[in-house]
């Protein structure tokens, strides 16, 4: 990691390492904002990085009852963050946008 901390609006994020592999993405520092890098070189988010530079990539929005979720959208298998569920919308439906429910 090349940053020792970070600011955003004067509140220190913790560090909070995770991966998520099936988005390709992994988390450096969390609060209300994370901050992530690429988990690989050629996949979309090192791509977007190249183009935009340092802007928002993903959303998680928080879910009462993931079954529901589950049986309306097309998500991808769970994974497991910070002890809570987590599911992606698959990107081949919505394009660039990398959109998902965390269990609330």
């Amino acid at each position: 990691m090349l940053i020792d901390h970070v600011t955003i609006a004067g509140k220190a994020l913790a560090p909070l390492q995770a991966r998520f592999e099936q988005v390709g993405l992994q988390t450096e520092y969390g609060g209300p904002v994370i901050l992530a890098t690429p988990t690989q070189e050629d996949g979309w988010l090192y791509q977007r990085l190249q183009r935009f530079g340092p802007l928002p990539c993903a959303f998680l929005v928080g879910a009462t009852d993931m079954a529901t979720s589950v049986g309306r959208y097309p998500l991808t298998t769970g994974e497991s963050w910070l002890g809570r569920d987590v599911r992606w919308i698959d990107p081949g439906h919505i394009g660039e946008l990398r959109l998902g429910f965390i269990e609330s």
